[in-house]
């Protein structure tokens, strides 16, 4: 039976931060220790690994609700795309380092040609189902299928993905110009060619159709979509929602995250009726949407968000636990925002998302000094250290 102790850390539980040592049997955490009761549990202990943390914070791993590293491995330049198994392998080191020990891979079917055309959308997400059954898997990898309302042509595709059980989450997209707020045609031309692989003539075809539909959203595909999560029974999420309005469009029919609100008056609307609020780490870092949107900081801070993801940067998620401290809130508290919550969301906080006795163990040694950047030392998943800097 394989045993190890990590002793003498800082271990960030979800009431707080002891000094103690956790006990990891197999794949699970056994016990957990403060400093003065240790040592009763330290005698007559064979073939067991001895992992001093001194000066270092232990921390759950992080759950990550949306990270996009994946699409940027897979196509980092415009139409050029790099085979999906080694787009998985190479993120792993880069999401471990960044503290991050389950990925929520967004996996977005817009119907357009490229990255984000129903045929790549299936093939990602069988090969990463593929993936999390290979040897060399090195964290958990989860499948986030999100799908754009005019996208009549990817349901079937989408039906059979969650029949097999493959998906973890789902999410609703309205990327149309008659939603967002592309300001012009050519700004919303600008969108759609950075993820297609369409040629010049078709890009112009398509963008124009676009730009031209209805106001109206096609419900034959919406009263599909929402069949489909009902069926089977996955955590549903809304996108880029506007108004709470925009909100209890989907929140009647099981939506239950709203994912990246868009002002404090959306994302208060989804907290007060008992939905999680999800923000970017990047937004929070920077203190400042890149699209001029809600503040992240502002949004935690004042308790109308209550999962902070990557999005488009990994290495900010674990920062912006770190600042949402220098703004005075206590460690565990803001971590709970990138680890306990996330997976409450997705239905495994029984498993995943805090340190606790039973749970599995998944867990990140970080060493930090104030106004200093967080290094992840190692990383452990199910037991496992999968990460060593």
């Amino acid at each position: 039976m394989l045993r190890t102790i990590i002793q003498k850390g800082k271990l960030v539980i979800p009431s707080g931060v002891i000094e103690g040592s956790i006990i990891v049997v197999d794949n699970k955490i056994s016990h957990i220790f403060e400093d003065e009761d240790f040592v009763l549990v330290q005698t007559d202990q064979q073939d067991v690994e001895i992992i001093d943390a001194a000066g270092c914070y232990v921390m759950p791993g992080l759950v990550d609700f949306h990270g996009d590293m994946l699409e940027r491995a897979i196509q980092p330049r415009s139409k050029v795309f790099f085979p999906l198994n080694l787009a998985l392998y190479s993120t792993q080191a880069q999401f471990l380092a960044a503290g991050i020990t389950t990925i929520l891979h967004p996996v977005a079917f817009a119907g357009e040609p490229g990255l984000r055309s129903n045929e790549m959308g299936n093939e990602i997400v069988r090969e990463i189902a593929r993936f999390r059954k290979h040897e060399t898997l090195m964290l958990r990898h989860f499948i986030h299928v999100r799908c754009e309302l005019f996208n009549k042509e990817g349901l079937d595709t989408i039906g059979q993905i969650f029949e097999e059980g493959l998906a973890e989450l789902f999410s609703v997209m309205d990327h149309s110009p008659r939603y967002s707020s592309f300001k012009s045609y050519t700004e919303y031309k600008n969108y759609v060619q950075k993820n297609s692989t369409f040629t010049a003539e078709e890009l112009e075809n398509y963008a124009q159709r676009q730009w031209e539909m209805p106001e109206q959203v096609d419900s034959e595909v919406m009263e599909k979509l929402m069949e489909l999560v009902a069926k089977y029974n996955i955590p549903f999420a809304t996108h880029d929602d506007d108004s709470p309005l925009r909100v209890d469009t989907y929140r009647p029919k099981g939506a239950s995250i709203s994912e990246f609100p868009l002002n404090e008056t959306t994302a208060r609307y989804a907290i007060e009726n008992s939905m999680y609020a999800v923000v970017g780490a990047p937004n929070l870092l920077r203190n400042k949407s890149h699209s001029d949107n809600l503040s992240a900081r502002s949004a935690i801070m004042n308790g109308f968000a209550n999962i902070i993801c990557s999005d488009y940067y990994c290495f900010a998620l674990l920062a912006s636990i770190f600042i949402l401290c220098e703004e005075g809130m206590h460690l565990h508290e803001a971590t709970s925002y990138a680890s306990l919550y996330p997976a409450r969301a997705i239905g495994l906080a029984d498993r995943i998302g805090s340190l606790e006795e039973g749970k599995e163990a998944d867990l990140i040694l970080v060493r930090h000094t104030q106004g200093k950047t967080p290094i992840v030392e190692r990383a452990m998943v199910a037991g496992k250290w999968t990460f060593s800097k």
